[in-house]
């Protein structure tokens, strides 16, 4: 559930989903956890009307955890003084509505990612469950180093407060993308770009094209393919459907294989440490072996885990550059079509100013040529003869 920021500084409300965000994603992560869809809880929140001001009690938590379905719920505040932060977490039994366990952080703002991790490992550590390497390895990878990305992918996932509940789709979306553009490889931003396009707008090839892009980024998490399948199965894609379902068995055989050795390994030190009969020297050369077997198993099962996730982090790499020069081939194209289209403008203005130039030239000559024929059919009048010549005349006609 979203946490409960009782410092009351609003600047900070984004925490409170961010917060549950973070940690649901890597409880989720886990084969022994089965997330509830965000919706209905938000939905069972809606309709008890909680708060976001004041500690939740954890009776009205847990009756929220039954009306949305859940077994366990994890609810808590935080508390900024300064530039401090300390969060507290609990693990309450919904159906007991109890609290199962506790965990408690304090540390600056700039360590917000290491102190959520703290709490993750307070629970898992309180719960004893039998964490494989491959788990380990899962819950040591951070979801993202850029508290921007992280703060951007927090208020789109705001469903809760009046605030979050306001913002439309394109928002949502337009967050997520700022986020993943701050951090190309934040996973949980790509599920959730997935989510809204499955969901919400049934644009299934966006979807897959979201939910593929955080398979790559996390190929050891179930969720995205869950997600992969059930878009598969809308689309009735039924070979990638198939595909996604023998991976996602693979991985849920791999962990369950995991768990059964470390109980046989832990069953089998316990056996001969206290195996009944022996002298001591038997018994500490037998614990010395099976110690020595395990550590070697578990190195190589480290050095396993270290080539699987180097391999990861290189097709990361490649994915990364990939998407980098796909992004600049397409700001080329860009910027090369603006040119273009800016040239085309120019090369028609400057063709159009010339044809109205031509046309400028040639209209005064019919003009001129009208105003000279009309002075030639205007008759001249004779000019009057000067009085000698005019008198010589008459002489002449009287001689």
């Amino acid at each position: 559930m979203p946490f409960t920021n009782i410092s009351g500084q609003k600047d900070y409300d984004w925490l409170c989903t961010g917060i549950a965000e973070s940690i649901s994603t890597r409880l989720g992560s886990l084969p022994y956890f089965s997330l509830v869809e965000r919706l209905k809880l938000s939905d069972a929140m809606k309709e008890i009307e909680l708060g976001q001001t004041g500690l939740i009690a954890d009776s009205k938590a847990a009756q929220t955890g039954q009306m949305a379905g859940a077994e366990e719920l994890v609810v808590g505040s935080f508390q900024i003084i300064g530039q401090s932060i300390r969060i507290n977490a609990r693990f309450l039994k919904v159906e007991e509505g109890k609290v199962r366990t506790t965990a408690e952080a304090t540390g600056s703002m700039d360590q917000i990612f290491d102190l959520q991790d703290k709490i993750v490992a307070s629970f898992l550590a309180n719960l004893n469950l039998p964490l494989n390497d491959q788990e380990k390895t899962l819950l040591a990878a951070k979801l993202t180093t850029s508290p921007e990305a992280f703060k951007q992918y927090s208020q789109a996932m705001d469903t809760y407060t009046p605030e979050g509940r306001a913002l439309s789709d394109e928002q949502r979306i337009a967050m997520l993308d700022q986020s993943t553009r701050i951090d190309p490889n934040f996973a949980p931003a790509y599920v959730q770009l997935g989510d809204i396009y499955a969901q919400r707008r049934q644009d299934y090839d966006r979807a897959v094209f979201y939910y593929d892009r955080a398979v790559v980024l996390a190929p050891l998490v179930i969720v995205p393919r869950v997600r992969l399948v059930q878009v598969y199965q809308i689309q009735g894609n039924t070979f990638a459907l198939q595909q996604q379902q023998r991976q996602i068995e693979e991985l849920r055989r791999a962990n369950l294989q995991q768990i059964e050795k470390q109980r046989f390994w832990e069953e089998r030190r316990r056996k001969a440490i206290f195996r009944p009969g022996e002298p001591p020297r038997a018994q500490e050369l037998q614990r010395q072996r099976i110690v020595l077997e395990q550590q070697k198993a578990q190195e190589l099962q480290r050095q396993r885990t270290l080539q699987e996730q180097q391999k990861i982090q290189e097709l990361q790499r490649q994915r990364a550059l990939q998407e980098q020069q796909r992004r600049q081939e397409f700001r080329r194209q860009q910027v090369l079509q603006e040119r273009q289209k800016v040239q085309e403008f120019q090369r028609q203005r400057a063709l159009q100013e010339q044809q109205r130039g031509q046309e400028f030239r040639r209209q005064p000559i019919p003009q001129e040529r009208q105003r000279a024929q009309e002075m030639q059919r205007v008759k001249v009048p004779p000019k009057p003869q000067s009085q000698p010549k005019k008198a010589k005349e008459e002489k002449k006609k009287a001689q």
